[in-house]
């Protein structure tokens, strides 16, 4: 299972619609909060989340996922806010992956596939 939060509902129905439509199950979450409970609730195998949320910092979901959810989840990045230093924080929390939008489907399932997700 695959939890993907973004605060922006279209581009959370693209990429869950994406995912589906190659096989995989999908739960969604439209703010930090949200994918904390869902995540605890469903324990999905790979978070996709995006770095702007409206209730939290991006990193410190990143943070929380870590804490909850331990090592053994994968977390794949996808979003805008791609400077470099942002990608380099990102990665001292352990992410997987980090897909720079607007994402190519084909990147995004690439990089699921690799993470093991």
């Amino acid at each position: 299972m695959i939890l993907v939060v973004d605060y922006f509902d279209h581009t959370r129905r693209l990429i869950s619609k994406t995912l589906q439509e190659n096989g995989f199950q999908v739960i969604e979450a439209a703010t930090a909060s949200d994918a904390l409970e869902k995540g605890k609730r469903f324990k999905p195998e790979l978070v996709i989340t995006e770095l702007s949320l409206p209730d939290q910092d991006g990193f410190w979901l990143l943070k929380e996922i870590r804490q909850s959810f331990g090592k053994k989840s994968r977390i794949i990045v996808c979003s805008a806010l791609a400077d470099q230093q942002s990608v380099i924080k990102a990665g001292q929390f352990g992410i997987d992956d980090f897909v720079v939008k607007p994402f190519d489907e084909e990147r995004l399932i690439a990089s699921i596939k690799r993470v093991g997700g």
